[in-house]
């Protein structure tokens, strides 16, 4: 499986590890988790309703998460952002 990180997602992961930079690390490691064991990795938190596309959810921290888009035919991964729950708001 092909994995591809978007500009949006390198650019919010950018902004939040630079102020939090022990968070980088972690982020590495929900990263090569997920990419080794997919939807049985430890981080993968659900997959998002109200979506046409295949979205999941993978759980960084308490309140950090990213989002993934698999894309089956193609046999491609995409991730497509980096948010918090407080953001949000």
């Amino acid at each position: 499986m092909k994995f591809i990180y978007t500009k949006t997602f390198q650019k919010e992961l950018l902004k939040f590890v630079s102020n939090k930079p022990n968070l980088n690390e972690k982020v590495q490691d929900v990263l090569e988790d997920f990419q080794e064991y997919l939807f049985e990795s430890r981080y993968y938190r659900k997959k998002l309703v109200g979506f046409e596309e295949d979205i999941h959810e993978l759980q960084v921290g308490w309140d950090n998460r990213i989002i993934v888009q698999f894309i089956i035919k193609n046999d491609e991964c995409y991730y497509l952002n980096f948010w918090s729950h407080s953001s949000l708001e």
